[in-house]
């Protein structure tokens, strides 16, 4: 890949669809409402990463975090997270993500929690994923 290519931006609401298309191509099946803060990974012109931030029932929530297979281990991820970061700037934050990316979402300061205390919605949703046989993990950020 050249890096001179790649080009990784907030994407306005109007825009979401492109953030869509790199979901459909990898199977994800998340969505992206009007009201998240969509970000996206192009190389020339062409998505191939993107992700969101989600305010969910009063909290923020990074979602989506996806890269297409053939970009992956790129340094892509890596791109999408130092650009969001700002964006979280000091609001708490969750994420859930498999157990083997918990360094990488550690890089902009997330860390592994229990259950204890995070929202309903959130340990439903990681126990959905457990019983699809999905193994995750809940992350945290807290103010900065």
């Amino acid at each position: 890949m050249d890096q001179n290519s790649l080009l990784i931006q907030r994407v306005e609401n109007h825009k979401h669809s492109t953030i869509l298309k790199v979901y459909k191509a990898i199977g994800y099946k998340g969505g992206i409402k009007e009201e998240d803060i969509g970000f996206l990974a192009s190389i020339s012109e062409k998505p191939v990463g993107a992700v969101r931030l989600s305010h969910e029932e009063g909290v923020l929530v990074l979602r989506g975090m996806m890269v297409l297979p053939e970009f992956q281990n790129q340094g892509i991820g890596k791109a999408l997270l130092k650009l969001l970061d700002p964006y979280i700037a000091n609001t708490p934050c969750y994420c859930i993500n498999p157990p083997h990316l918990k360094q990488f979402y550690g890089s902009i300061n997330f860390n592994q929690i229990d259950l204890d205390g995070v929202p309903l919605f959130l340990a439903e949703r990681l126990e959905r994923y457990a019983k699809d046989k999905h193994k995750c993990i809940l992350m945290y950020r807290h103010k900065m």
